[in-house]
């Protein structure tokens, strides 16, 4: 269940809270596939070698905010994924990151409100999905931050690649 990764952290829960971002989630991959069939020709392989169960971590290259939808629509639904908190997003940006209950982070710097929630996922056996690179870039492949391995080494998850 999703709600079962979303109701173990070591802060208190609101369930009306919990109950919204399930449907927000829903609604997201719903809409996400009609989207993704009609506007563009995505094809994702390698489902079949993604792990049942957690401790994971997902950790693909980040080209453009479509990334982040094409997660979202084809990993587990129970996957938790990290976003940034470090610039104001605008309407419908702001509702959609709100209701979808993602971990925002400020890049800039270490951040260890975040950085503890997203442990907290993983060590309660959930499944995360992080941008490495810590946004998007023009030019490729850019170094990458060591949050997700930090998060490995403390947690124990698995890593996935993701291109």
């Amino acid at each position: 269940m999703e709600t079962e990764i979303l109701t173990k952290p070591t802060v208190e829960v609101d369930e009306k809270k919990l109950k919204r971002q399930k449907r927000a989630r829903t609604a997201l991959r719903i809409f996400g596939r009609v989207f993704e069939k009609l506007l563009t020709r995505t094809v994702v392989t390698g489902l079949e070698n993604i792990p049942k169960q957690g401790p994971v971590l997902f950790g693909p290259n980040h080209f453009s905010t479509y990334d982040a939808l094409i997660l979202m629509i084809h990993l587990p639904k129970e996957a938790q994924f990290v976003g940034p908190g470090d610039f104001k997003l605008l309407w419908p940006a702001n509702l959609v990151v709100e209701n979808l209950g993602l971990i925002l982070t400020d890049r800039g710097s270490v951040d260890r409100h975040s950085l503890k929630q997203m442990e907290d996922v993983l060590k309660n056996g959930g499944m995360l999905g992080l941008f490495p690179e810590g946004g998007t870039w023009e030019k490729g492949i850019h170094d990458v931050k060591s949050g997700a391995a930090y998060l490995s080494m403390v947690t124990g998850a698995t890593i996935v690649p993701m291109s």
